[in-house]
């Protein structure tokens, strides 16, 4: 929309942003297939398959977040009744946690699980 409104206003931007040498399809690989890429243009819109998130934590962690959810409601568990909570996981569900090596601001550590790994 920000876009759609400043170009309304003759705001213009690189010509080349997709294709060109600095281009968003050489960030994302050596050699885009444009064809491939634009293939479905104008009929197929990915929106209709979007699905929300149903907590505000990275997808990583959703199903640490829906096992303990589950375990709460099957053994009716208040929250001060839980002392500890172990979570295993895979090594993008680490990084996540830890922000890429930085440990979490405090808002962050209160409202996320904690993996912990395994050795």
């Amino acid at each position: 929309m920000t876009a759609a409104l400043a170009a309304r206003e003759g705001i213009t931007g690189s010509l080349d942003v997709l294709e060109g040498e600095a281009g968003f399809g050489r960030a994302m690989g050596d050699n885009p297939d444009w064809e491939k890429a634009l293939a479905g243009l104008g009929r197929d819109f990915h929106i209709t398959r979007m699905t929300f998130k149903n907590t505000p934590a990275a997808v990583h962690t959703f199903a640490a977040i829906d096992g303990a959810l589950a375990l709460q409601r099957k053994l009716n568990l208040r929250p001060e009744e839980i002392q500890r909570i172990d979570v295993s996981t895979y090594r993008a569900g680490v990084e996540s946690r830890t922000m890429g090596g930085r440990a979490p601001r405090p808002r962050h550590a209160s409202r996320q699980v904690r993996p912990s790994r395994r050795r």
